[in-house]
């Protein structure tokens, strides 16, 4: 009976910090929901700078590629569907193929939002539905 105060967990200090959302550090954002994990801040870099490309509203069906030469990452983006305003944000949805070392991930498919900024930002991402 003495020893029932050990069940009781007491909260990391990490646990106790708010998350205030996804992190900028310069120009690059990282979206708070990831196209992969395995993805470094150059490999976001490369990939957004196409991501920006394939979603413009002039690119209605293009597919656009990117290539981080330092780290072996690429992959590419299709824009998918028509562009819709959501919550005052212009946004698109698109399909993201990622081949991380030589190891093709499964299709994503995402929407991803233009700020009043101008900037591109991942709204939601899951496998792309019928991909296994």
């Amino acid at each position: 009976m003495g020893l029932g105060g050990c069940a009781n967990s007491i909260p990391i200090f990490s646990e106790m910090m708010p998350d205030d959302g996804p992190k900028t550090t310069g120009s690059i954002f990282f979206p708070s929901t990831s196209l992969s994990t395995e993805l470094t801040a150059s490999d976001w870099k490369k990939a957004n700078e196409a991501l920006d490309s394939t979603l413009k509203p002039e690119n209605a069906s293009l597919s656009a590629e990117w290539d981080n030469p330092a780290t072996g990452t690429h992959g590419t983006f299709k824009p998918v569907g028509e562009a819709v305003v959501r919550d005052g944000d212009f946004c698109r949805s698109f399909i993201a193929q990622i081949i991380v070392k030589n190891s093709v991930k499964p299709p994503m498919q995402g929407t991803a939002c233009r700020t009043a900024a101008g900037e591109w930002q991942i709204a939601d991402v899951n496998r792309a539905l019928g991909q296994h």
